[in-house]
């Protein structure tokens, strides 16, 4: 799975120093007596939004003579897509895997039908695919550090407290307007329901008072995998090949 950051329940965290000096599914879908699609329920259950997981529909052909995949439309959901490479020819006792991808950017229940139509038939076969996308939760306290007055050359710490609320672990992004505030580990992970504290300082460097702000974001930490393998296939008629990057093909 590809991931995007994304700031789930951004926070901002005011700092403040007075600085002076000397201070899924196991079912098929049999299609035409032919083909069978499987799963035929395509459950990806919870994906954080912001994040992109690459599954496969898996085409078996066991009997009948060859095939060709020639139309493939996703309806429902806009978070559902294939970029599947048409036409995809189906030899007989042959597998194919099929990419699709979900991409959220809202959270919510998503749902989509995959339906494919191949040469020679009418009626197209069809998948159901579904998930659930939610936003990361992070609760942050307190909203204000005040490190008070720090002698030039010294400097002070303060503590900021992380929860996890939310039913995603999360990596927690800590980012620091000013240079003149740091924070040791600028990416916390965090499992649901977990508690950190994270450490801030500062240091004085010249007679005069700063201000700053963390922007307080998180991503999934959770690593969805791609399946992927090198495809092997042959020239269509009209030189189109019928299998590459996009589709994957499988001898049993």
């Amino acid at each position: 799975m590809r991931r995007r950051s994304w700031c789930g329940r951004c926070a901002e965290v005011c700092l403040a120093a007075g600085l002076v000096g000397c201070a899924n599914q196991d079912s098929a879908i049999v299609w035409n007596d032919e083909i069978a699609l499987s799963p035929a329920l395509t459950d990806l259950k919870t994906v954080a939004v912001g994040s992109e997981v690459e599954f496969f529909v898996q085409v078996d052909h066991s009997r009948g003579g060859s095939v060709q995949i020639t139309g493939i439309s996703v309806t429902g959901d806009a978070e559902f897509t294939t970029e599947a490479l048409l036409p995809i020819g189906v030899g007989r006792d042959e597998t194919y895997e099929i990419p699709f991808r979900y991409a959220p950017e809202e959270p919510g229940l998503h749902y989509a039908v995959a339906q494919f139509s191949n040469t020679g038939h009418e009626d197209p076969g069809a998948v159901d695919l579904r998930a659930q996308a939610l936003a990361p939760d992070i609760d942050v306290f307190p909203r204000v550090l005040d490190f008070g007055i720090v002698a030039v050359g010294e400097s002070a710490e303060q503590t900021l407290t992380l929860r996890n609320e939310g039913r995603l672990d999360a990596d927690v992004i800590l980012e620091i307007s000013y240079n003149t505030f740091s924070v040791a580990n600028e990416v916390v992970p965090l499992a649901v329901g977990e508690v950190a504290e994270v450490t801030i300082t500062t240091v004085a460097a010249t007679d005069q008072a700063y201000a700053g702000q963390i922007a307080i974001g998180s991503r999934q930490s959770c690593h969805r995998s791609r399946r992927r393998s090198r495809p092997r296939g042959r020239e269509l008629p009209g030189g189109h090949p019928n299998l590459n990057r996009h589709n994957r093909r499988r001898w049993g």
